[in-house]
């Protein structure tokens, strides 16, 4: 077997490489968006590539990003950048009830996603086939007694060490331990003019409410002039041709009311026709 050591174990320096010996894409500002790519990177732990076939470059960055201690994207537009999957991202809008357009807002959950417990396959000997790996198990039993069901969610890694594997688990499990809340809003697209995927955005999310039962009170909203109504005449909420946005009073006796969400974004759709765009945020 003849093969070529290279010394690089960031994946984001791995990743450059790549696009700079197959690709000819030299790293620089010209290519590369050079301060948001150092800045995630930072946060990625050592890997090795073990590039013992052959593969497309967009494979190999692939079977990284899947293998790192934080999921990422790989964002190839105007300048190649990465950006990690991560909650504690400051807030990047604020969506409230009147902003939102469509009136069919189901709340929705994956319950796929959730798991009892993490394993993390790390440092594989390639001779052998064999992996190392940690599990984390911390919220076990919390899911279990929710849930019923034993699950675990396992992941084969390129990390090199136990410590990082041991944070990777930990990660994925402060996600998946719960069944988390899934929106779909539609807002005008000057509220957010540069939504990106990972985001983070807190949007007022409320439900038409089943049946014939209206509130009482709500917030009717034309143009520029609100009017405050107080009984069942007229129409509810911001209306744009055929849609409305709901603006309701809270109130349990006559609606159901979700509430304030902190969401990552996970979607991004472009209506031109009706200049808005269509956001998918899962509870983080």
């Amino acid at each position: 077997v003849t093969g070529r050591m290279r010394n690089l174990s960031n994946p984001g320096d791995i990743i450059a490489d790549l696009n700079e010996r197959v690709n000819g894409i030299a790293y620089n500002d010209s290519n590369y968006n050079t301060t948001e790519w150092e800045a995630e990177k930072a946060y990625l732990d050592d890997v090795y590539l073990y590039m013992d076939e052959a593969k497309k470059v967009y494979e190999w960055i692939e079977l990284i990003q899947n293998g790192c201690n934080w999921g990422f994207r790989y964002e190839d537009l105007e300048r190649i950048t990465l950006r990690r999957d991560d909650p504690s991202r400051s807030i990047s809008a604020t969506i409230t009830a009147i902003d939102i357009r469509n009136s069919d807002m189901p709340v929705l959950r994956n319950a796929e996603l959730y798991a009892s417990s993490c394993k993390v396959k790390y440092a594989k000997n390639h001779r052998t086939g064999r992996y190392q790996y940690t599990e984390n198990t911390d919220y076990k039993s919390d899911v279990i007694n929710e849930h019923h069901i034993e699950k675990v969610q396992q992941y084969e890694s390129i990390l090199t060490s136990r410590t990082d594997a041991e944070e990777k688990a930990l990660r994925v499990m402060q996600d998946v331990s719960v069944v988390r809340p899934i929106v779909t809003l539609r807002v005008d697209a000057k509220t957010y003019p540069t939504p990106r995927i990972y985001d983070m955005v807190s949007a007022t999310v409320s439900l038409l409410t089943q049946g014939d039962i209206i509130p009482s009170l709500w917030t009717y909203l034309l143009g520029d002039t609100i009017v405050a109504l107080g009984d069942a005449d007229g129409v509810i909420g911001e209306v744009y041709d055929e849609t409305f946005t709901e603006a309701y009073s809270y109130d349990d006796n006559v609606r159901e009311y979700f509430g304030t969400l902190t969401g990552q974004v996970i979607g991004i759709q472009w209506l031109p026709d009706s200049n808005e765009i269509e956001l998918r945020l899962r509870s983080r």
